[in-house]
């Protein structure tokens, strides 16, 4: 059996709180949002909300890909493809 990466973990953990970070912060962005797709906006903003959403949105995404490869990769290597893809 494989020992366990615990930097995957600690690495899972921490996007997760950046992820509910960033869309606690969105309400509170300096920029105009488009009403649709963020429909609240609070009435104290400050730049550094812009900031802080841009620096997440950066490697957001690319991180939880990374991580999900990952995975994918061990459960490929422990189950078969059909047991993987149900």
């Amino acid at each position: 059996m494989r020992q366990r990466i615990i930097a995957f973990d600690l690495m899972r953990a921490i996007m997760l709180f950046l992820l509910v970070a960033f869309h606690a912060g969105i309400s509170f962005m300096n920029s105009e949002l488009n009403p649709t797709l963020w429909f609240f906006k609070d009435s104290s903003t400050h730049i550094f909300f812009d900031g802080l959403i841009g620096f997440i949105h950066t490697f957001r995404h690319p991180a939880f890909f990374v991580i999900s490869g990952y995975v994918t990769h061990q459960m490929f290597q422990k189950y078969s493809w059909k047991e993987v893809l149900s």
